[in-house]
């Protein structure tokens, strides 16, 4: 992304590159984590696997 991007600029935003996900394995994994959760939630519990991205954790991961 070039350094004069309208992107960043805006606040909040998140930037990552997730060269893992291109990965065979990886969407296996993925998909397996959310079908894991989806057993959970259809049990009517709450899903364990799978995080929803809180402000907290993506401040401490910016660079």
């Amino acid at each position: 992304m070039p350094a004069e991007h309208r992107a960043r600029k805006l606040s909040g935003l998140i930037r990552s590159a997730h060269r893992a996900g291109a990965m065979d394995v990886a969407f296996r994994q993925m998909g397996d984590m959310v079908l894991d959760d989806m057993a959970l939630m259809d049990k009517g519990l709450p899903p364990m696997r799978c995080k929803r991205a809180e402000r907290e954790t993506a401040g401490r991961m910016r660079s």
